[in-house]
């Protein structure tokens, strides 16, 4: 007799139910997993769908599990056990002569490659470096079983043996001196000579990083109908700036060389610091891999 094959729910669909039935609450659950809470009720959704039965009860802001939720459940979290196990088994009796990082473009291009010799020295000579580039969308659910190490924003679910923070977001105004000596108020003091600016904006979801809405709240200016143009990449948007296309914000780790160098420079306004940062974050087999804590450690110091 043929065998049906298993026909049972994406890891990421079990994982975001699990994480959710721990704290009874999809916002949490979507922190955790460093995705959205649309993404989550999505999940939850479909596994209702699928097995025919409601999971939850939702109550206001929070769920409840249903009857046929706590035993989804108890099956759930021991098929993930077993699976964990499983994985941890073979990633530590695994190949280590890889090491594979995953970010997205903008930490690859501006923080990673002007360090590149320096990670890879860390990483040691005998184990061959691996970029990979994602977008920040694929950070949070069925991650690269091939990835060691990756950059995520503000993580709150890793130990603090598998975290380090990369460095704190301080952000500051940045333009070209091309662009600065165009301005008949180069210091910025009257409010109306921000209305002769052009903002670049960097428009893509960015998972609560600063945003020039932060910057005039912070300064009392109320800008909004400043001319911008709009980036969806950050790189792009250095670039623009460089060609005196306008102001940006700059991020403390990243335009440190453009600086330098003297392509762009610091308008004459104090930076702004928040309590949250960029992270280098180990995943489990970058954790068992002889390399991982040597490059986890460089990485928090650099």
């Amino acid at each position: 007799m043929r065998r049906i094959g298993r026909r049972i729910p994406s890891t990421a669909a079990l994982l975001a139910f699990e994480t959710a039935a721990k704290h009874l609450n999809f916002s949490r659950a979507a922190a955790e997993l460093n995705t959205s809470q649309s993404a989550i009720s999505r999940h939850v959704s479909g596994l209702e769908a699928r097995i025919g039965s409601r999971l939850f009860e939702r109550l206001g802001t929070r769920v409840k599990l249903t009857e046929a939720g706590e035993t989804f459940l108890s099956g759930t979290t021991a098929g993930l056990d077993s699976l964990q196990s499983a994985v941890s088994q073979i990633v530590a009796a695994g190949d280590h002569s890889e090491f594979t990082i995953a970010c997205s473009h903008e930490v690859s291009h501006l923080f990673l490659m002007p360090r590149y010799e320096a990670v890879c020295s860390a990483v040691g000579i005998d184990v061959r470096l691996r970029i990979m580039t994602l977008e920040y969308d694929f950070f949070g659910e069925d991650l690269d079983p091939r990835i060691d190490l990756f950059f995520a924003y503000q993580p709150e679910h890793f130990s603090e043996n598998r975290k380090k923070m990369v460095f704190q977001e301080e952000i500051s105004l940045l333009c070209s001196p091309g662009y600065l000596s165009t301005l008949a108020d180069p210091d910025l003091k009257a409010s109306d000579s921000w209305l002769n600016l052009t903002l670049l904006e960097l428009t893509k979801a960015n998972r609560g990083w600063a945003s020039w809405h932060d910057w005039f709240d912070h300064h009392n200016l109320d800008c909004e109908t400043v001319s911008r143009s709009s980036f969806d990449n950050y790189v792009y948007l250095l670039e623009a700036a460089t060609a005196g296309k306008g102001i940006m914000l700059g991020w403390k780790g990243l335009v440190e060389r453009y600086l330098e160098d003297g392509t762009l420079i610091q308008l004459p306004f104090k930076p702004i610091a928040f309590d949250r940062g960029l992270y280098a974050l180990l995943t489990e087999r970058g954790a068992a891999h002889p390399s991982g804590q040597r490059l986890l450690e460089f990485l928090g110091e650099a």
